[in-house]
């Protein structure tokens, strides 16, 4: 009987790593494709002309770009994941909620926002151009939205002294900021914007080890497809309904401390519409908590994003300690 057991649970173990094989195989095959269908109702009349390249953002955010970005690259899923984890963390058992007051650098369209009006009682994003803006109200109808530009060249009395309990900085928007002496600037505002004991939550990443793929190139919601192949990939592609498609395209470059993700915007019939380059300047966490903690902030806590298939990012969480209430703010 024992020996009828084991052989019964040999061949069960054969067969899962049988399945597992082709499984595997399956997701490397949908890879090499490298498509993806999404929802997508915009449609935008061709125009003839040159390719330009945009190394500009604020030059990116027409309806065109907003409308794929959207679905494309800010997933429900991922939304609620993260916001979940930032509640547990950065709210649960610090503030009752009726007296949570939120303000999120890196609202792009709004979804993160529309997640994060559902823990705070009052959010507030900042959004960087009018068509962003417009996309956020629709998408996140409880939260009010700014249109501010980039956070860095806000003035420190664009808000009172103690408005917020929360400063989030969501997405990659820490690292579009050009310079240390322009993200010390920022952190100088959420010193001073921030209550005594509210805290700072920046979404930090590790260069070299988060997936820099578009999360609806990925075939297998909630899988980390990075952990099933042999080199870690860089470039994804997504393709919209109207069969217009986005090719990416990300470089570290470790020694320097900064990364290149770059776009490719293609019609239906293949030809490329535009290119658009990211450039993010991206100092190794600790650099991140060092810069943050000089300003006066406690560093609270380091929350890793992987349950949420985000390796190598985590959520930075600091504290603005409880005596801390300087009117002019710290000094920069």
């Amino acid at each position: 009987m024992k020996t009828e057991t084991g052989t019964l649970i040999l061949l069960l173990i054969i067969l899962v790593l049988i399945i597992g094989y082709f499984a595997v195989g399956h997701i490397q095959t949908i890879l090499a494709r490298n498509t993806k269908k999404v929802d997508e109702a915009f449609v935008e009349s061709r125009t003839s002309g040159s390719a330009p390249t945009l190394d500009n953002p604020e030059e990116f955010y027409d309806d065109y770009y907003v409308q794929r970005i959207d679905q494309a690259y800010f997933p429900e899923s991922k939304n609620i994941c993260r916001c979940a984890e930032l509640y547990k963390h950065a709210y649960l058992g610090d503030f009752k909620k009726s007296s949570t007051k939120t303000l999120l650098y890196g609202a792009n369209t709004g979804r993160f926002l529309d997640a994060l009006a559902g823990v705070s009682a009052t959010a507030i994003g900042v959004v960087s151009n009018k068509t962003l803006a417009e996309k956020c109200r629709l998408i996140a109808p409880k939260a009010k939205v700014i249109e501010t530009g980039n956070l860095y060249k806000m003035p420190p009395t664009e808000f009172p002294e103690n408005t917020f309990t929360h400063f989030v900085v969501e997405d990659k928007n820490y690292y579009q900021i050009p310079t240390a002496q322009d993200r010390k600037g920022v952190i100088a505002n959420a010193f001073k914007w921030l209550q005594p004991g509210g805290k700072l939550v920046i979404r930090a990443i590790d260069p070299t080890k988060f997936d820099p793929m578009i999360p609806s190139a990925v075939p297998i919601r909630g899988v980390n497809i990075q952990n099933y192949l042999e080199k870690r990939k860089h470039d994804s592609t997504v393709y919209f309904d109207d069969g217009s498609y986005i090719s990416t395209h990300y470089t570290p470059i470790p020694s320097e401390q900064r990364a290149v993700f770059r776009e490719d915007l293609y019609y239906p019939n293949g030809s490329l519409k535009r290119s658009h380059m990211h450039r993010w300047n991206i100092p190794p966490m600790d650099v991140v908590i060092e810069e943050v903690m000089s300003v006066g902030f406690q560093h609270t806590e380091s929350v890793p994003l992987k349950p949420c298939t985000s390796p190598g990012e985590q959520y930075l969480i600091f504290t603005k300690p409880e005596y801390k209430r300087t009117v002019e703010g710290p000094k920069v």
